[in-house]
This record gives C-alpha cells, structure tokens and sequence, in this order.
C-alpha cells in the first residue's frame, strides 16, 4: 500500500510502516458461542468476551465489532473497539468489551460480534464449539 507523505523536497509517494491486511484463507481466531454475552447497563449496551488467536502470528490492530438488531432483525447500531491484547500472540487469547448507546430496540433483540484490521479487512473467525 502506498501513501502521500511530506518529503524534503515536497510531496511524494512514500511506503508506510504497517502492512496492509491480506485476506486469509484460514480463521485467524477462534470464539465460541460461550465465549462473550451482551448485557444492558447504566443506559450502555455492553458486549463483552474473549477472542484466541489461531494463526501461526501475531496479530496486531484486531478490532471487535458488535452490531445489534431489534427483534425482527432490523439493524440498529454498530460499535467497535481494539481488543485488550496488542499483538495478539499466536495460541494467545484476549479478553475485549464494547460499549454503545442503549437503544429501546435491543431490549428483545440480539447482537452479533466479528473482527476485523483496524485498518479494515474482516478477520476470518471460527465460531465453533471446538
């Protein structure tokens, strides 16, 4: 990935520090069903659990996002947040919690939780029991 940067001669092409996400073939992390919950509290809808790395690398940058739906599947809001761990080392597991504005709508509906690069690009997660 190429970005603009200020040189001393002006205004040129320069490569940044971090690299730029691939899409991977394999999950990355592993989270199972028990492995987070969603509660109501002080007003804040929180989404709260534990993600494991899988791969055979650090993970740097993984951000978990919540995005919650009113009971007849109706999207309401997004949030997300860096997970506690940065890098995520490989068989490491890290805990994460969002935090977003409580809408009347959740009250019966549900939420659902996936990861991605901070920089964008989904983190394949595989949700299993296993």
């Amino acid at each position: 990935m190429i970005g603009c940067g200020l040189s001393p001669g002006g205004w040129s092409a320069v490569a940044p520090e971090m690299e730029e996400p691939t899409a991977a073939t394999e999950p990355e992390l592993l989270m199972g069903p028990k492995d987070w919950n969603w509660h109501y509290e002080a007003g804040f809808a929180i989404a709260e659990g534990r993600v494991k790395n899988i791969s055979g690398r650090s993970l740097d940058g993984v951000v978990a996002v919540a995005e919650w739906e009113a009971a007849d599947g109706m999207f309401i809001t997004s949030d997300d947040a860096l997970i506690d761990y940065q890098p995520i080392l490989p068989g490491q597991t890290s805990p994460w919690s969002i935090i977003g504005t409580w809408n009347p709508a959740m009250k019966n509906g549900h939420a659902r939780v996936s990861f991605r690069h901070i920089l964008g690009g989904t983190i394949g997660t595989n949700t299993s029991e296993e």
